[in-house]
Parts: C-alpha cells; structure tokens; sequence
C-alpha cells in the first residue's frame, strides 16, 4: 500500500549565521524500507549527505538560505512534502576603527555598519567613544545586534613613541667685554628664544632634540633677558622651562 505522508516540514525558519537548522517529515502506512533526498530549490540540485527523514544544517551561511523539500519513496510510490523556506540572516560591513596615538593622549574609535544596537567591550553603547591612552597598544571590541543576529568587530589603540622629556637649561650667560653684548646659553631642548627689553626677540630650533646651544647676537640694552627653552617631539611639546640674565651695559 502506498505510505502516507502524515507531518510536513516547517514553512518557515529565520536563523542567523553560524547557527543550525532542521526540519523533520514523518510517514506512515507502509512496511517496506523507504528512503529520503533532501532537494534546495529544485529537483537539480540534491542536498548531500541529507538523506533521513531529518534535514540537519550546521553552521549556516547566508548561501544556504533557499526552499528546501524532499523526495520520499519506497519500492512502489513516492512523495514530495512541501517547501520549508529557510532564510540565513548575517551582519556584514561592521567595523571597528583604529587609531594610533601617543601615551595619554585622547582617541576616538568609532563602531560603523551596525543598524541595530551596539555594545563596547568598555560598556559603552554608543557608536564612537572617546578613551585616553595608555603605556602600551590596547584591543577594543564591539557587538553589533541587529534582527537577531550580532556580529563582533576589533579595532586597537596603537600607542607610538613617547611623551618629549622636560626642557633643560644649563646655563645661560651675557658676555659683555664687547659691544654688541653676546648671550649663550645650552640646555637639553629642541626650541630656544631670548626675549629682552625693547621688544628683543632671538630664536634658535633644532631639528633634534640634545644639548644644544643657542647665541643671541646684537644685544645693545641694558635690562634683563629670559631664555626660555622646550622640548618638541612627534607627541607634543614639553612644559617651558625659563632662565634670566641681566646685561649691564648700553651699546650704540
């Protein structure tokens, strides 16, 4: 007698990337062996290794969305049950920037491609945070939820080179056995100025920082003068450290 075929698969299931699915047929009326062939879409394209009565998919891709059926028969009759539509759902373009940065500094990264919900691994639930950092480079994480489905992306906080040492000045003095008055002065820094009575501005900088020296030429006041030296490298500039000499002679 020929079988009947008494439970259809499910019409429907929605699942997100990398879960599983299935759909179970049963059949009854028949004593003789029957045999099972999963088909996606058309008889054209038979599912492999899905002959049981079980359609069992693992580890879904967005590909293995489709209709599915099978083909039930035993050695006088067959059947086909009806389609079970499975849509494989996925996250795809989420991203996480990356920055990097000098130690302390403040940084922003920012979550992009996420039309659902978004959580840091820092708690935060925004699309960009702002963080200030540290001694050595940091990985941050964000989930993406949306429909369902959630996806995690990485970006990192690359801290490059260090913070400019402090400014030094060693010495800082006035020769004034001729006219004009000469000024030295040395110290460990990238940027010397002298400033003087009457508007006296002399400006040396380095390229490097070491111990250099800096001359201000063509000093013809009396007054006070102030060295003031800093210390410039690709992550800022260091605090000004100032030093002050008197001149006591006028030059013509």
């Amino acid at each position: 007698a020929a079988f009947t075929l008494t439970t259809q698969p499910p019409a429907t299931s929605v699942v997100c990337a990398g879960a599983s699915a299935s759909a179970t047929v049963g059949v009854s009326g028949t004593t003789a062996p029957v045999t099972y062939q999963w088909y996606k879409n058309s008889l054209a394209s038979p599912v492999a290794s899905q002959t049981a009565a079980t359609l069992l998919l693992t580890n879904l891709t967005t590909a293995e969305s489709g209709s599915y059926f099978v083909v039930i028969t035993d050695n006088c009759s067959s059947a086909t049950s009806a389609a079970f539509t499975l849509t494989v759902n996925t996250i795809s373009g989420f991203t996480v920037s990356s920055a990097t940065v000098c130690p302390g500094q403040s940084v922003n990264l920012t979550a992009s491609g996420c039309s659902g919900q978004i959580l840091w691994s820092t708690g935060a639930t925004t699309a960009m945070i702002t963080l200030t950092a540290g001694s050595s480079t940091s990985l941050l994480t964000a989930t993406c939820t949306a429909g369902g489905c959630s996806a995690t992306a990485t970006g990192q906080v690359v801290v490059g080179g260090i913070q400019p040492p402090p400014a030094q000045i060693l010495s800082f003095t006035a020769d004034e056995s001729a006219c004009p008055v000469r000024l030295t002065g040395r110290g460990v820094a990238t940027s010397f100025t002298m400033t003087g009575t009457g508007g006296y501005v002399f400006s040396t900088v380095y390229r490097e920082g070491a111990t250099h020296e800096a001359v201000g030429l063509n000093v013809k006041q009396a007054g006070t003068y102030t060295l003031t030296a800093t210390y410039t490298n690709s992550c800022g500039i260091s605090a000004p450290v100032t030093r002050t000499v008197t001149v006591g002679r006028n030059c013509p």
